[in-house]
């Protein structure tokens, strides 16, 4: 979850109730004026869905969403687990002040790489 432009803004995560489990790519605005939830229109490529990622709110609108962990089940006692590196960027599409409309991009990254992780923490310098 992050604050950008007076919305707390929500995605992924999971529901574990120790029978099963299910993660989640989905994208909510909580409004801090009003205190209604909305869900966000989205376009483009979203991210798989995941918990433990990192979000950061950037001026002028746009969400980075970088990292995160997901767990499927290959056999029927079995589950894998991944520990994912990709990033995201969500921008809002052209005129969109309300969280209604937003596009989905993914990053090619480059560089010297961090190590897949999860559950991580960091913050924005603006």
């Amino acid at each position: 979850m992050v604050l950008s432009k007076r919305h707390l803004v929500l995605f992924g995560g999971f529901q574990d109730n120790t029978h099963n489990y299910q993660y989640f790519n989905d994208l909510y605005a909580f409004s801090l004026a009003d205190y209604k939830w909305k869900t966000i229109k989205t376009s483009g490529q979203a991210p798989s869905p995941r918990s433990g990622c990192q979000m950061f709110a950037m001026e002028d609108g746009r969400i980075v969403v970088y990292g995160g962990y997901y767990k499927e089940k290959v056999k029927k006692d079995y589950d894998k687990g991944t520990i994912l590196i990709d990033m995201y960027i969500l921008t809002p599409e052209k005129g969109d002040t309300d969280f209604s409309n937003y596009r989905w991009s993914k990053v090619k990254q480059a560089g010297s790489l961090p190590t897949a992780r999860w559950s991580l923490s960091g913050s924005s310098i603006m």
